[in-house]
């Protein structure tokens, strides 16, 4: 069996990109050159990371930074990730990953390394992934994912069990401004999902049962400096949204009563 590579692995990153909060952290996972993006999430005692460079799902010791490697083409079985960017837990415990260009989400076991498909055009119904971004998870363990390929433009609701995708928002679910890029998302409490649109240097809140986007925050909302590539969202312990700008390399802190924008990180700050 093959050792976990410890320690000596470096990611290939170097840009904010992807980014997760709890117990007051702000994590940020990190994009360099040409590589595409990082993802990074929580699990007990450590961070995950998906280097989509390295084709590989890390984990991380968040005391000393040693990484080991759970998943990649020499560690697990299953279908090698080729663009893995999303990163989530499941409410088993397994780690939930979406792939830019196989299309498709995983489902990977963090002892063995071991991928399973749960979502492509080979498993489950319902419009086919062409360019997913990344994703989150509903309380009801949906996976929600963002897809921007320009035939697309939508956010997926993705059943669990049969991997069946459902456009939750986009071409013609929902009312409102029409997405153009949808990248980094997140959920509130109530159900609410905040949607960064790249292309439109917006956020949106998205009604998860009728699709419906509303404005929360842009050039025309709140006030404050405006976006230039918002890449991913979070929400903090106050319910405030905090926004990656991988332009403005800034970190925002959005009201998303208001759509006050307010930086609390970048090269000043």
């Amino acid at each position: 069996k093959k050792q976990a590579n410890k320690s000596t692995v470096r990611f290939r990153s170097r840009l904010m990109f992807s980014s997760c909060f709890v117990s007051g952290f702000f994590i940020l996972g990190m994009l360099g050159g040409l590589q595409p993006a990082l993802g990074v999430t929580l699990m007990p005692g450590d961070i995950l990371v998906a280097d989509a460079g390295l084709d590989a799902v890390f984990r991380v010791d968040p005391v000393t930074g040693d990484r080991t490697i759970i998943s990649d083409p020499g560690m697990g079985t299953g279908t090698n990730f080729t663009s893995p960017r999303g990163i989530t837990l499941d409410q088993s415990g397994n780690i939930i990953v979406s792939d830019r260009s196989v299309p498709a989400v995983f489902s990977v076991d963090p002892a063995t390394g071991n991928r399973t498909i749960l979502s492509n055009s080979a498993n489950g119904s319902g419009t086919n992934f062409i360019l997913p971004v990344t994703h989150k998870q509903d309380a009801s363990g949906n996976i929600l994912v963002t897809d921007d390929s320009p035939s697309l433009e939508v956010l997926f609701s993705v059943a669990p069990l049969t991997g069946d995708r459902t456009i939750l928002s986009g071409m013609g679910t929902g009312s409102g401004t029409a997405f153009d890029a949808p990248h980094g998302l997140a959920v509130a409490d109530n159900g609410d999902i905040f949607v960064a649109d790249i292309a439109l240097d917006t956020i949106f809140r998205v009604d998860p049962v009728t699709g419906n986007r509303t404005i929360v925050s842009n050039a025309g909302t709140g006030s404050g400096t405006n976006f230039s590539n918002p890449f991913d969202i979070v929400i903090d312990d106050n319910g405030d949204l905090l926004v990656t700008d991988s332009v403005l390399d800034a970190v925002f802190r959005v009201d998303p009563d208001t759509g006050d924008r307010t930086i609390v990180s970048n090269s000043s700050t």
